[in-house]
C-alpha cells in the first residue's frame, strides 16, 4: 500500500503536466524506484540481421600430411584430435628409398671433394700462366657441375623431410640411415589419421589431416536481399559476444533453392570458437549518418509508438518519442529524437511506464 500510494503520487505529479509530456518524481523516490540513467553512444554501423553460421577455416590452414616415400610405418606418435605444434614428429617411416637417396648425396659430396681440390690447385696456376686456358675452363666447368649436383641431391633430401642436422651428420660420419621422420609442417590440430604402426604405404599415401587453428573463419547464406546490403569488411557478430570479424568475400552468385548468397567473415576477435561449430552471427553496415545507441532496457512501446524517458531536471523526466533504425535482444538503435549528451531513463522503466499510464502494468 505503502509503495502504491507512493505512485498514485507520481502520478499527481505527472497529470498536472500532461500536456507537456513531464513526469516528476522525487530523488529519494528515484532510488527505491531503482531508476538508472545512460547517455545514449554514437554508432557508425547497425546490425540488420541474424543469420545461422558455421566456423571452418581458411583454404591455406588444411594439410593433408603425404609419404614422401615409399616405405614402412616404424612409430605413430599422435593420434586423431591431437594438438600439435610446428615441427613436432608425427609419425616415423623407414624406406628403402631414403638410402639411395642418402647414397646419391655421399657420391655427389665426394665428387665436389676432389673437383674442389682440383679447382683451388689449377686456379694459381693458371693466373700464373703455367697451364693452358683451355684446361682451367674445363676444370672449373667440372667444380660447378659437381656443386651442382651436390645442392641437388642435399635439396631432394630435405624435400623429403631430412632434417639439416641429419643431412651434415651423413656428410660427417657416411652412415647411412632409413629412418625418416615426418613431422608437422605449421601448429594446430590432427583432424584425420590413416597411419598404422607396421603398415606398409607407397609414396604420396595419406597418412594425416592437420588443421592450423590461428586463423577462423565464419561462413554464412545470408538472404539475397539482406546481401545485397553487405559489403568487404563489414562487421559480423558471434551471438553471445563469442566472436568479432569483418566480412571478407560476398560471392557472386545466388543458391536457385533456398535464395541466400554465400558470405564469408573473418574472424579478427574470438572465444570458445573451434571449426565446425554452429553459431548464429549478426550482420551490420554502415550507418552514414551514425544513429545513437542505448540499452534495449531504455526502450518504452505504447500503442505501436517507441518512447525513452529523458531526464530534464532532477526530479522531472520528459516522455520523449523516438524513431528506431534497429533493434536487438539488448540494445537499440535511434535514428532520431535524441541528441548526443542527453541522460537517458535505463533501469526502472516499469515504474515510469505505471505512472504515465497512470497505474501499473
Amino acid at each position: 500500500m505503502k509503495f502504491l500510494s507512493r505512485l498514485i503520487f507520481c502520478w499527481m505529479c505527472f497529470s498536472s503536466a500532461w500536456g507537456q509530456g513531464i513526469i516528476s518524481v522525487e530523488v529519494k523516490e528515484q532510488k527505491r524506484l531503482g531508476i538508472q540513467v545512460s547517455s545514449p553512444r554514437l554508432v557508425r554501423e547497425i546490425p540488420v540481421g541474424l543469420v545461422p553460421a558455421t566456423v571452418t577455416v581458411p583454404p591455406e590452414s588444411e594439410y593433408v600430411i603425404s609419404a614422401p616415400l615409399a616405405g614402412i610405418i616404424d612409430e605413430v606418435k599422435v593420434v586423431q584430435g591431437e594438438s600439435v605444434t610446428k615441427g613436432q614428429v608425427l609419425i616415423q617411416l623407414r624406406s628403402p628409398e631414403l638410402l639411395r637417396h642418402q647414397q646419391h648425396l655421399l657420391g655427389a659430396w665426394q665428387e665436389f671433394q676432389v673437383a674442389k681440390a682440383k679447382y683451388e690447385r689449377e686456379k694459381p696456376l693458371f693466373q700464373q700462366g703455367i697451364i693452358a686456358k683451355g684446361r682451367w675452363l674445363e676444370t672449373r666447368k667440372n667444380w660447378r657441375r659437381a656443386a651442382t649436383t651436390l645442392a641437388q641431391a642435399r635439396g631432394e633430401l630435405e624435400i623429403l623431410g631430412l632434417p639439416k642436422a641429419r643431412i651434415e651428420w651423413l656428410l660427417r660420419a657416411g652412415k647411412l640411415d632409413s629412418r625418416l621422420p615426418m613431422t608437422s609442417p605449421d601448429a594446430g590440430v590432427v583432424t584425420a589419421r590413416e597411419a598404422i604402426v607396421g603398415q606398409r604405404v607407397e609414396r604420396l599415401a595419406p597418412l594425416f589431416r592437420l588443421t592450423a587453428l590461428r586463423q577462423l573463419w565464419l561462413e554464412m547464406a545470408v538472404p539475397a536481399n539482406l546481401a545485397m546490403r553487405l559489403k568487404p569488411k563489414d562487421k559480423v557478430v558471434v551471438e553471445g559476444k563469442r566472436g568479432v570479424g569483418r566480412v571478407r568475400l560476398i560471392a557472386g552468385t545466388v543458391n536457385p533453392g533456398s535464395q541466400t548468397v554465400r558470405v564469408v567473415a573473418e574472424l579478427i576477435e574470438r572465444q570458445r570458437l573451434r571449426p565446425g561449430l554452429k553459431v548464429n552471427a549478426r550482420l551490420y553496415v554502415e550507418a552514414d549518418p551514425p544513429f545513437l545507441e542505448l540499452p534495449r532496457s531504455a526502450l518504452v512501446s505504447h500503442e505501436g509508438k517507441s518512447y525513452v524517458f529523458v531526464i530534464r531536471s532532477a526530479e522531472t523526466f520528459r516522455v520523449t518519442p523516438i524513431s528506431l533504425a534497429a533493434l536487438t535482444d539488448t540494445t537499440v538503435y535511434i535514428r532520431q529524437g535524441l541528441k548526443p549528451g542527453d541522460q537517458v531513463v535505463s533501469q526502472g522503466i516499469a515504474s515510469l511506464k505505471a505512472v504515465w499510464l497512470g497505474g501499473e502494468e
